[in-house]
């Protein structure tokens, strides 16, 4: 059995580390996210909110996901609030113990309880630019 490890308080399992450069110092930062894979897209979700990452990645338009090794720089799309609840609801089936709290929902939640919310979470599609097998550039 595979032993379950936290990162910055998160199940380590699925989690990918977003670096976004910062709005007002120009420094990249890092933060670990959960992104979900939907229908053949990739989704971090916001869902803490407003908060500065999701400022910065907004601001700058663009970021990188980095996992076990391999780095992909993406493009911004935000998702539409109408789009956001079946996206929603796939994400807490995933990560509810991680992010169900930020929701005030449940696994269970509907829709239309999630549509109600939809607007307090950026949902965002990452649009693949470049991936790279050396997330160090060496």
């Amino acid at each position: 059995m595979m032993k379950r490890v936290k990162l910055f308080g998160m199940d380590k399992t699925g989690v990918e580390i977003l670096t976004i450069k910062g709005r007002r110092s120009g420094n990249p930062g890092s933060v670990p996210v959960n992104p979900l894979e939907f229908e053949g897209k990739t989704f971090p979700v916001c869902s803490r909110g407003e908060t500065e990452w999701v400022r910065n990645l907004c601001a700058a338009g663009t970021g990188t996901l980095e996992k076990e090794g391999k780095r992909t720089v993406f493009s911004v799309t935000e998702t539409l609030n109408a789009e956001k609840p079946p996206i929603l609801k796939d994400y807490l089936r995933r990560w509810e113990k991680d992010a169900g709290s930020y929701f005030g929902l449940g696994a269970g939640a509907t829709l239309e309880q999630l549509a109600e919310v939809a607007s307090k979470h950026l949902v965002i599609e990452i649009a693949s630019t470049n991936v790279s097998g050396d997330s160090h550039g060496h």
